[in-house]
């Protein structure tokens, strides 16, 4: 023989009727498994929007930030529903932007921060106003220059956790403030 090669004919390709539906997991059609994934979405992020609008939050920080000191700032709750609420102190954060809305370069990424200056979660009732005061070093994990100015977006970001012992008064929402800092 010279060279060829033998090679065995290739199988039919199997075809399906129309009618056939094709079982990807646990028995469920795909209908099924994309109905269970947007009940999945929803279930979440958890929220009550009477929490999200009667709590107040603001923010105060200076508005000049000397190069390589620690930024102070304070988050500040007011409760106006007509309950008990409680907030989470994990969830507090803030994230620098250039002036022209990008985020700044990370130097370091920080997975977490443990505080140990609160408890988990602060009780606030009913008209009561809370301060969580904070300081971190920026600079350590952000690139920040001298003579820019930034927009800091502080954050209260829980969404899931909730108070063991009172779930239904949980404070789980989103919110935000910006502020500009200069950095001198």
């Amino acid at each position: 023989m010279n060279g060829d090669t033998i090679r065995p004919p290739k199988p039919p390709r199997v075809t399906r009727p129309i009618d056939t539906s094709i079982v990807i997991k646990k028995g469920k059609t795909p209908a099924q498994l994309k109905a269970d994934s947007i009940k999945r979405a929803k279930a979440v992020v958890v929220k009550d929007p009477a929490y999200c609008q009667c709590v107040d939050m603001r923010v105060e920080v200076a508005d000049t930030l000397g190069y390589n000191t620690y930024i102070n700032y304070k988050f500040i709750f007011k409760n106006n529903c007509p309950r008990p609420v409680w907030v989470s102190t994990k969830h507090f954060r803030f994230l620098p932007y250039n002036a022209f809305g990008k985020p700044v370069r990370v130097i370091r990424k920080l997975g977490f921060v443990v505080r140990h200056d609160y408890p988990d979660f602060v009780k606030l009732m009913p008209d009561e106003e809370q301060a969580f005061k904070y300081a971190d070093d920026a600079f350590f994990e952000y690139a920040l220059d001298k003579g820019n100015f930034y927009k800091f977006k502080f954050m209260h970001t829980n969404t899931r956790d909730s108070y063991k012992r009172d779930p239904k008064g949980s404070f789980r929402c989103y919110k935000k403030d910006e502020v500009t800092i200069f950095i001198k």
